[in-house]
């Protein structure tokens, strides 16, 4: 699979929604934690901080079973800067700048370079995106690593992929059903067939055991000290942590639909219908970059929706934030290339 590149916009993209993000985060740096934020990012930074990081473990009443990455890194940063709540805005700025970055390195590929910056500002435009940007809100470092993931795969960087993976894995337990969709999309990219199989999966196994293995250290090491995983006995989460019933499920997978096309999405979504019904009536030949984003969402997907459907835990819209990115992205392509 070839992509033209075009690299003329890269940088002057970038420094210009870097600066509008800016903007944004310093205008939000008085917004307080809110719900996740409390328990992933302030109340959990808070113990490592006034404790001086005697343990690399959260407390019972603070650990619903996700790695506390959100909280070291929070707590490093106050003890650098300060423990204020300006400060906590301002460590996000580094991930969202990475979004930016990652950002522009796929449009770049995919989209011809006079639509770079219309694309860019689109895509960041949404409201899920910009609402969780001016919140301390470990759902940015998610969005950010499978980005930094996904362009190693795309470029064939060992150091991106298991970088992305690895803050994946220790910001939440969502970013570790975002790890499997990365492996699905390596399948999917590399075009599995009869004739590389066995190098597929030996080059999986190269890619994702070893941050897979660092992880698995830390589950180790919190069972032997808690005796669970994953599945918690605290009250405040074990209730999301229960699979539901078949009503459930199927009220589940109307939310989640309504989650996908909401804030003006159903659009886009009716735009993009209606250029694959059109593919299929005249029998178009769908170009490469439909074909990357379409197994982008495919591969989120099928992780995504059965995982969070079955699940008790409430849906937001904030999980959908990689898929719609893509399912935005693809709709801006079959704008340019197909009218």
């Amino acid at each position: 699979m070839k992509f033209q590149i075009k690299f003329a916009p890269f940088f002057g993209n970038i420094l210009l929604v870097c600066l509008l993000l800016t903007g944004l985060v310093l205008g939000a740096k008085g917004n307080g934690f809110f719900w996740d934020t409390l328990t992933l990012s302030s109340k959990s930074a808070c113990y490592f901080f006034d404790n001086q990081f005697n343990s690399f473990l959260l407390p019972a009443d603070l650990d619903a079973g996700h790695p506390p990455f959100m909280g070291w890194y929070l707590a490093c940063v106050w003890f650098i800067f300060g423990q204020t709540l300006s400060v906590s805005h301002l460590a996000m700025l580094p991930f969202l700048m990475g979004i930016v970055w990652q950002i522009q390195k796929i449009i770049s590929k995919i989209i011809p370079a006079k639509y770079n910056l219309a694309t860019l500002l689109l895509l960041l435009t949404d409201a899920t995106f910009l609402s969780q940007a001016t919140l301390v809100s470990p759902d940015i470092i998610i969005v950010f690593a499978f980005l930094l993931a996904l362009n190693g795969v795309i470029n064939k960087k060992k150091w991106q992929v298991q970088t992305g993976v690895l803050l994946l894995a220790f910001v939440s337990l969502r970013g570790l059903f975002a790890v499997g969709s990365l492996v699905i999309f390596y399948l999917l990219f590399f075009n599995i067939s009869k004739n590389n199989n066995k190098l597929l999966v030996i080059n999986i196994l190269k890619l994702f055991v070893p941050p897979f293995l660092l992880i698995g250290f830390y589950f180790v090491a919190h069972y032997f000290q808690k005796n669970w995983w994953i599945f918690t006995p605290n009250s405040a989460w074990s209730g999301g942590r229960e699979i539901g019933s078949l009503l459930l499920i199927l009220k589940n997978i109307a939310i989640a639909i309504w989650r996908i096309l909401d804030f003006g999405r159903l659009v886009g979504c009716l735009i993009f219908v209606y250029f694959f019904v059109t593919f299929l009536s005249k029998k178009y030949i769908i170009n490469d970059q439909i074909k990357f984003c379409a197994k982008i969402l495919c591969s989120i997907f099928i992780i995504f929706l059965p995982v969070i459907c079955i699940s008790t835990n409430p849906i937001g819209h904030r999980y959908w934030m990689i898929f719609n990115l893509f399912a935005l992205l693809s709709t801006v392509c079959a704008i340019i290339f197909y009218i």
